[in-house]
């Protein structure tokens, strides 16, 4: 079986969605996304109903737990707002 790139989401609102939604559904898409899979997302707000289906366990607020799984080669940051991502 080939071995997947494992990727770390910071942050999962409409962007980090639509980055989740194209990963997690390759089909018709350029075949490069379909090697990839998210590992775990960090999201401020844990108990916030969200419009994709993500399994509970891939959510963290505490984005050092993605920097830091050694199962993620690359974390995407999609953080919204208007002041620089700390």
């Amino acid at each position: 079986m080939e071995k997947k790139i494992g990727i770390g989401l910071i942050g999962l609102g409409t962007v980090g969605t639509g980055v989740a939604r194209i990963i997690n559904s390759p089909k018709g898409r350029n075949p490069l996304v379909s090697h990839i899979e998210i590992k775990k997302i960090s999201v401020k707000d844990l108990e916030k109903k969200r419009s994709i289906d993500i399994h509970s366990s891939m959510l963290t607020s505490n984005p050092l737990e993605v920097v830091k799984d050694p199962s993620i080669q690359i974390i995407v940051e999609v953080m919204g707002g208007i002041e620089t991502a700390r």
